[in-house]
């Protein structure tokens, strides 16, 4: 029940940010809090297709100019705001923070907890802080191939024991010439 009006209340708020302006693209998910998208939402575009995972953070102004712009010379500098455009097909990690003035692909892969302030561009990703481009989404599907364990064969009751199995196992068994029961069923 606490599930249920948690997801009523994030999608109340994700229905008022959008009526502030945010805008989302069909068949975006968000799965950050809307405490989380910033005091400027209108300013903030998520297009189709796009995955913005738990606590990314999006940031449309800098606070920071506080520091100076208290001094006479600097008073007219009163705030700094920028957009943040996330272009279709576009994955945010877990934790990420993106900054103002910042467009990020398409087709692009922000890592979890990267701190991204420059553009991120179409079909790559990036990671760390400051975000890096760490390779390109031909790259980055190359490897998925070699290191990914398919689990669309996986019935749910086996799940735990067939992954457990293969990682924790893994290591005895690459000396074996027969895969894991679970992981044989699996591939």
């Amino acid at each position: 029940m606490i599930k249920l009006l948690k997801r009523l209340n994030q999608n109340f708020k994700m229905k008022e940010l959008q009526k502030q302006g945010l805008k989302l693209g069909k068949n975006t998910i968000i799965l950050t809090a809307a405490d989380n998208i910033g005091s400027e939402p209108f300013l903030i575009s998520i297009g189709d297709n796009s995955v913005v995972t738990a606590g990314v953070r999006f940031i449309t102004h800098d606070g920071a100019i506080r520091v100076f712009n208290r001094k006479p010379e600097y008073r007219h500098i009163d705030n700094k705001y920028g957009k943040i455009d996330i272009k279709e097909n576009c994955f945010i990690g877990i934790n990420a923070i993106i900054m103002p003035n910042v467009t990020i692909g398409p087709n692009a892969v922000v890592g979890a907890g990267a701190v991204v302030y420059k553009d991120v561009r179409p079909n790559t990703c990036v990671a760390g802080n400051p975000a890096r481009f760490t390779c390109t989404i031909e790259e980055y599907i190359s490897l998925s191939e070699k290191t990914i364990i398919p689990d669309y064969g996986i019935h749910k009751s086996r799940k735990r024991e067939i992954l457990a199995d293969y990682f924790w196992n893994r290591e005895d068994k690459e000396n074996t010439e027969e895969p894991s029961t679970g992981v044989k069923e699996v591939l």
